[in-house]
């Protein structure tokens, strides 16, 4: 694993040769907002939205290879 055990594993991870720096990314299905919106979805997303902002980038560092 790359990361720690409660984060999911990105969909896709990209290593810049020169500096070794990572950028990983997740996709995700598209969240319907609006008057019509279904609450439960809008809230699902709103709590990963959350918890990724409070990990933040350096407490998603790498886990032990």
């Amino acid at each position: 694993r790359i990361f720690a055990a409660d984060v999911p594993q990105p969909s896709w991870i990209i290593e810049k040769g020169r500096n070794g720096h990572v950028q990983a990314g997740w996709i995700i299905e598209h969240v319907t907002v609006g008057p019509n919106a279904r609450p439960a979805p809008i809230a699902f997303a709103e709590d990963v939205r959350a918890a990724l902002d409070e990990r933040g980038p350096k407490q998603m560092r790498p886990s032990t290879l």
